[in-house]
């Protein structure tokens, strides 16, 4: 008897492949932006910060009304305590720039009235929980009619469906106002709401080969499901982020597997970005260089933010470097080691008080504890910004390290020669040193580690 090849029609006619659009331009309904606060008694309300209100071929017009979004001030209602200004995409998208036009009123020149300092956070609900880093000031309006406004596209490709704009401070304008004229962002549908087309099956053994187009820069996701009920995102995940092997790539369908429905995402891949210490407690420090002779009087503690910019709580670090040595605190990572190797950067938010002593170096070690013995690896801050006495006191800073360029070997004792052999991250210590020097405060919040790609 001759075999028979399995029947291609049924499972082809269930094989669907996402495939994204191009970046572009977002549409955001009217209502689906909240701010803070909206001027009484004036029309500058929040929608029209994506309404395309006063903007012709990408240039803004001066005049404020009806074209501009103004919160409340001083006079005209109080001044707003948390202003910010929240965008529902309405679906979730993968961003890779933003433009904004900042407050442009004129005449009477009034653009410092215009957002300054602003975190950008972002999230797929709207409880957000990821900032864009990078990203710490908008650039003042110029208050004229052909005003071209600010991109932003250095950033990592993120996902979001909630943007938020965290207004720290404007221009120095009157009447503690915060302002902005327009706001768009590009970007293309995340990953599982692209188009479908159909796959191309063909049998392989037992089973089938499921075949679809591939290109450099993607990654994909198998999913399957035993019907076609939700959507195709919420499907059982059979094979993610798989690389590229273009012009074509084919995944393997086992006999068990051929009654059940598959998809293919094709998604444009974003960093990995973890959290591996956000500080909110002290519970997990080793120990903090305290008393004696050779050390001054350092503490630690959790506290909130005290100027509000950070949720939750931040680590405050007093430092006294009155003694002969330095001050520096130890902290034993949250989750366990972690094979360092695997990333490209590390990320640390910091935050000097107003008034700090400057300290010789602000210094970070990382301790690899790989073959039971202990690596240190020193990071050194060579940006005077980033220093015990910031040009910016009192503003949060990133401190981004470069892992590939930025380690210092040689204190390891020989362990460690190179990123390659940091597998066992698990902790750390922060401090500054300077023989006979002074005291101050210092905050740090949220150690991420990210994975390029």
């Amino acid at each position: 008897m001759k075999s028979k090849t399995p029947p291609l029609l049924p499972l082809a006619a269930l094989a669907l492949a996402a495939i994204p659009a191009q970046a572009a331009l977002i549409s955001i309904a009217p209502g689906n932006v909240t701010a803070s606060t909206e001027i009484p008694g004036f029309n500058r309300i929040d929608d029209y910060l994506v309404d395309g209100s006063g903007l012709t071929g990408g240039q803004h017009v001066a005049a404020v009304e009806p074209n501009m979004w103004l919160s409340i001030g001083t006079a005209f209602g109080g001044d707003d305590p948390d202003p910010f200004v929240i965008f529902d995409l309405g679906a979730v998208y993968t961003i890779n720039s933003f433009h904004v036009w900042n407050y442009n009123e004129s005449p009477p020149n009034l653009v410092a009235r215009g957002v300054n300092s602003v975190t950008v956070e972002y999230g797929t609900t709207a409880e957000l929980g990821s900032t864009v880093p990078g990203i710490t000031n908008f650039t003042i309006a110029d208050g004229l009619a052909t005003y071209a406004g600010e991109n932003f596209s250095g950033f990592p490709a993120f996902n979001a469906r909630y943007i938020k704009f965290d207004i720290n401070s404007n221009h120095g304008g009157d009447n503690n106002f915060y302002g902005l004229s327009e706001v768009q962002f590009d970007g293309v549908p995340a990953s599982g709401q692209g188009t479908s087309l159909e796959l191309t099956i063909t049998p392989a053994g037992a089973g089938y080969d499921l075949t679809w187009p591939s290109q450099n820069g993607m990654l994909y996701n198998v999913r399957s499901s035993p019907d076609l009920v939700g959507d195709v995102s919420t499907w059982t995940l059979v094979q993610g982020d798989i690389e590229p092997t273009p012009d074509t790539n084919t995944f393997l369908v086992t006999p068990a597997e051929t009654k059940l429905f598959y998809v293919v995402e094709e998604f444009l891949p974003t960093d990995q970005i973890d959290l591996i210490e956000s500080f909110d407690n002290v519970d997990d420090w080793i120990w903090i260089r305290n008393g004696g002779a050779e050390f001054g009087s350092q503490a630690l503690t959790a506290v909130a933010d005290p100027d509000g910019d950070r949720d939750g709580t931040v680590a405050k670090f007093d430092y006294d470097n009155s003694g002969p040595d330095g001050s520096d605190f130890a902290f034993e990572l949250d989750g366990g080691p972690i094979d360092l190797s695997q990333y490209d950067e590390l990320v640390l938010w910091k935050k000097c008080a107003v008034g700090n002593s400057l300290e010789t170096k602000l210094y970070l070690h990382i301790n690899d504890t790989n073959n039971d013995e202990s690596a240190r690896v020193e990071i050194r801050n060579t940006d005077p910004k980033l220093s015990t006495q910031s040009e910016d006191p009192g503003e949060w800073l990133q401190w981004t390290v470069d892992l590939h360029t930025d380690l210092d070997f040689s204190k390891s004792e020989g362990r460690a020669f190179s990123l390659s052999d940091l597998t066992d991250f698990s902790s750390f210590f922060l401090g500054c040193w300077s023989s006979g020097g002074s005291t101050g405060t210092i905050y740090f919040d949220d150690l991420q580690l990210i994975k390029r790609r």
